[in-house]
């Protein structure tokens, strides 16, 4: 068990009532904890068509590793991901925008050196982004 993880087992009934009496007398810290609570709601929402895609089954299809998907996301080549709960998905409009970035990795290889290269990758992440949804 780590340093934190004992202290918080002993400080934490604490804190936790220390948060619920302050949420119930103030009303400023109140709707800051209801407008965070909307906000990560918002962002657990599946897609509208409801087809989802996760992270791995989206590697999967486009013959990469989960590695090399969250490498292309730490790199900003899409926008972030839907979440749906603590999971990342996709939807099929978004994936077919990740075939695009597979397949410019495809013909100009992994190394990406050549001004072309870096031209042409950054057409493709900006037509990514322009049509993410």
């Amino acid at each position: 068990m780590t340093a934190f993880a004992r202290w918080y087992a002993k400080n934490g009934p604490k804190l936790s009532k220390e948060r619920r009496m302050r949420y119930h007398s103030d009303a400023q810290y109140r709707q800051n904890a209801l407008d965070r609570s909307k906000k990560q709601k918002a962002q657990q929402q599946k897609p509208s068509d409801g087809k989802t895609i996760t992270f791995g089954a989206a590697a999967e299809a486009l013959g990469v590793t989960t590695v090399t998907l969250r490498s292309w996301k730490k790199k900003d080549y899409f926008p972030e991901p839907t979440h749906h709960g603590r999971h990342l998905v996709f939807s099929e409009e978004q994936l077919n925008l990740l075939k695009l970035l597979t397949a410019e990795f495809a013909r100009w290889g992994w190394n990406m050196r050549s001004p072309e290269a870096k031209q042409s990758l950054d057409s493709v992440v900006s037509l990514i982004y322009c049509n993410w949804e």
